[in-house]
């Protein structure tokens, strides 16, 4: 009988030493389209709602936080002030390489996607 507690305990201590934190995936983006963007949004391929936003305000060269994603497979998008301190921005999607503007974000692994253009 204490063998077999012995074998479970060392079971559940292999299992729950498995799912630390090397098991997520991370994105930030890193914006680069020279116009100021905010509320940025990681969608799953396909999904209504968005896996992870960014309620972040971010110049040209600055990169937003790191974001724990689960849709490996998506798009972005954000608001754009295409006028310099107006104050106004629109939504559009980001542009990003891959076909049809989506991207596959490799798991167990700390990505950054570029915001150069958006449509």
């Amino acid at each position: 009988m204490k063998k077999i507690i012995f074998i479970t305990t060392l079971l559940l201590s292999a299992a729950f030493t498995g799912c630390g934190d090397d098991d997520k995936t991370t994105l930030r983006w890193s914006n680069e389209s020279q116009e100021t963007v905010k509320d940025i949004k990681w969608w799953g391929d396909g999904d209504p709602v968005a896996d992870a936003t960014w309620n972040e305000t971010r110049r040209d060269g600055e990169e937003t936080s790191a974001k724990e994603i689960t849709k490996f497979r998506g798009s972005g998008s954000a608001l754009f002030e295409h006028n310099p301190g107006s104050g106004i921005f629109t939504e559009a999607d980001i542009q990003l390489p891959g076909t049809n503007f989506v991207a596959e974000i490799e798991k167990n692994t700390d990505a950054m996607l570029v915001i150069d253009t958006y449509f």
